[in-house]
């Protein structure tokens, strides 16, 4: 029933690491150590999900890649183990998001976010799923909190976070 809200309803209320597969609904619960250290930087731009999937695909076959004959790709066994550990060095080394090309192809500003947040000191910035929100991964809470202020100070309101190993709780 949560998926019917959008594919990231399911993965917001099990919480925790996991790995999506599908729409991003269908979830595998990882190994998650230490908390990763995040700014999220929204694009008030919206991003349509199936047309950045289209866009992804066009871009394949364009390539002369037969978009039919992919496979669900695997999640690197290093990259689970850097998560597990809380290897950000890594996580940042490791990490990808295929659904990105496509995303800043519709919206090309996300790449001046993409640069704005190397810029501002992350350890790797990615659009975070089909965008537009860009991802700046960061080396401890004080380091995502100098990002965000130097990414605010650019013009580039963001958020910071971190990941956790607890889903939505409700309480009376």
């Amino acid at each position: 029933a949560a998926g019917n809200l959008g594919s990231d309803v399911p993965f917001s209320l099990m919480g925790g690491t996991a790995i999506g597969v599908g729409r991003g609904d269908v979830l595998t619960k990882v190994q998650a150590g230490p908390a990763l250290h995040w700014v999220m930087t929204p694009n008030p731009a919206g991003l349509s999900t199936p047309q950045v999937y289209r866009q992804l695909d066009v871009m394949r076959v364009n390539q002369g890649i037969d978009v039919s004959a992919l496979e669900a790709p695997e999640v690197p066994e290093e990259l689970l183990e850097a998560i597990a550990t809380g290897d950000v060095t890594e996580v940042a080394k490791l990490m990808h998001n295929d659904l990105e090309i496509a995303a800043v192809a519709m919206l090309p500003e996300l790449a001046d976010t993409l640069v704005a947040g190397r810029k501002a000191g992350s350890v790797r910035s990615m659009v975070s799923g089909s965008g537009p929100t860009i991802a700046h991964l960061a080396k401890s809470a004080v380091h995502a909190e100098q990002i965000a202020t130097r990414l605010q100070a650019a013009g580039y309101p963001s958020i910071v976070t971190y990941t956790s190993n607890s889903g939505t709780r409700l309480e009376n």
